[in-house]
């Protein structure tokens, strides 16, 4: 009966030690992750200011319409994306993050 309880303790040690361990893994990964999306997002955000930086030297120059309305659209989308990747990185952090606590 004794060898079964020390069996069973130890079965629990091991299992909460890998419990442990995968959820800090997880944590680690779920922030990489994260890291990575804002900067993808800042990186967006850092090309869209460089194309209006742009658009605004081209203004008055004989390319200055037509390459200021291709600028303004890229920029637009730029921004839109970039919303798009902080909404979904913020959502996928909270989904992770209660799955986690559920494991």
């Amino acid at each position: 009966m004794k060898w079964g309880v020390n069996f069973c303790s130890a079965a629990t040690v091991l299992v909460l030690f890998g419990s442990a361990r995968f959820h800090s893994e997880a944590k680690v990964s779920v922030n990489i992750i994260i890291r990575t999306a804002n900067e993808a997002s800042q990186t967006l955000s850092n090309t869209t200011g460089a194309l209006k930086n742009i658009q605004t030297n081209l203004e008055g120059s004989s390319v200055g319409d037509v390459a200021s309305d291709v600028l303004s659209s890229t920029s637009e989308k730029l921004d839109a994306e970039s919303a798009i990747i902080e909404m979904q990185a913020s959502k996928n952090r909270r989904l992770i993050h209660k799955g986690l606590n559920l494991v």
